[in-house]
Formats: C-alpha cells, sequence, structure tokens
C-alpha cells in the first residue's frame, strides 16, 4: 500500500496545508501577516482538502484485499474477553463516514 500513488497525494496535500497553517500562525503572532499567506491559508484548502481525502480514500481502498485477506488488526471469536472486532469491516464504515 506504501507504493501506491494516493498515498503521495495525500502525504503532499496534507504537507502544504500544514506548511501554510503553522506560516499563517507564525506569521500572525509576529503581528506581520503577508498577503500572500493569508491568500494561501484561505484558498488553497478548496484544492488541497479534496485532495487529502482522495488520497485517503484511495489508499485505504486499495489496502481493503490485503486486510481482508490477512485479517489485519481484527479480532475472532471465541477468545478471552468475548469480543469480535473485523478491521474490513471498520474501514468501510471509515470510508463511508467521509460523505458529506
Amino acid at each position: 500500500v506504501q507504493s501506491e500513488d494516493s498515498v503521495l497525494l495525500f502525504v503532499v496535500a496534507w504537507t502544504i496545508t500544514e506548511i501554510i497553517r503553522y506560516s499563517f500562525y507564525t506569521f500572525s503572532l509576529l503581528n506581520h501577516l503577508p498577503y500572500l499567506i493569508k491568500w494561501a491559508r484561505y484558498t488553497l484548502f478548496i484544492v488541497l482538502y479534496p485532495m487529502g481525502v482522495s488520497g485517503e480514500l484511495l489508499t485505504i481502498y486499495a489496502a481493503l484485499p490485503f486486510v481482508r485477506q490477512s485479517g489485519l488488526y481484527s479480532i475472532s471469536l471465541p477468545n478471552k474477553y468475548n469480543f469480535s472486532f473485523d478491521y474490513y469491516t471498520f474501514l468501510i464504515l471509515v470510508m463511508i463516514s467521509y460523505i458529506p
């Protein structure tokens, strides 16, 4: 999954978002906020947030077959705690929760 292009998509989107955010905070604390930083803070999220979300969803989707096949992070009954957890189903629910 780490080699998927979608990983690069969300890492780049979130990195740029955080650089802009913390530059904005830093310059605001210094009482010297350049127009370009303010513009970037309130404009680029329109492109960067959907890019990041798309990258996350595509990465989760790419991981689903591996998670299902391997049973990664899943807990089956019977066990000491009488509790089961299906990580595959959890990931699908997480993806559905992204719907606005």
